[in-house]
């Protein structure tokens, strides 16, 4: 029991740890120049991406325990059920480090995403900016409730955070979202 709750406080220190050093990263880095348009383009760092495809790993023990059940002829649906979710998980994760883009150019912001398509913003349509701590992203609300999303994770997120202050004006801040910065 009591080596239980130590080894899950251990998995907690090290998860918040890896996500720590992860923002660190980010907020450090620099974002990379188009060289054809000069504009900035934020992604995901490269401990990210190693993160995500590390978390391909994850559903194999439950995959291969269903399977194991089902050689035994003893299946059970549950181990079945979460090497799914974990699979659709670590596949979501991919897909987030890999496709998600922010371009920032002198006319607004355009965000590439697998979730959300392309979408544009200039920098005078962006109504509100604000930040959300339990997702840890910026949510630029644009026109007819057009949204793009900031990932804290993405490279050089600290030159993100400086654009935002020039191109944003003040009174389209939302409480508490400049502290980030």
């Amino acid at each position: 029991m009591v080596e239980e709750i130590i080894g899950n406080v251990l998995i907690v220190i090290g998860v918040s740890v890896v996500v720590n050093y992860l923002t660190r990263a980010a907020l450090r880095s620099k974002p990379s120049i188009d060289p054809a348009t000069g504009a900035r383009i934020f992604a995901y760092a490269r401990g990210s991406k190693v993160l995500a495809v590390i978390s391909l790993i994850l559903p194999g023990l439950p995959g291969a325990l269903a399977v194991d059940l089902y050689r035994r002829g003893e299946p059970d649906l549950a181990w079945l059920i979460v090497f799914f979710i974990l699979a659709a998980l670590s596949a979501a994760t991919l897909l987030e480090c890999f496709l998600v883009r922010l371009v920032v150019s002198e006319e607004g912001i355009r965000s590439l995403s697998p979730w959300t398509g392309e979408r544009f913003l200039r920098w005078d349509e962006i109504e509100s900016i604000r930040y959300s701590q339990i997702c840890s992203w910026y949510v630029i609300m644009g026109a007819g409730r057009k949204k793009i999303y900031a990932s804290e994770y993405l490279n050089g997120f600290g030159v993100l955070v400086d654009e935002f202050a020039k191109k944003i004006p003040e009174e389209r801040w939302i409480a508490q979202s400049r502290e980030k910065s």
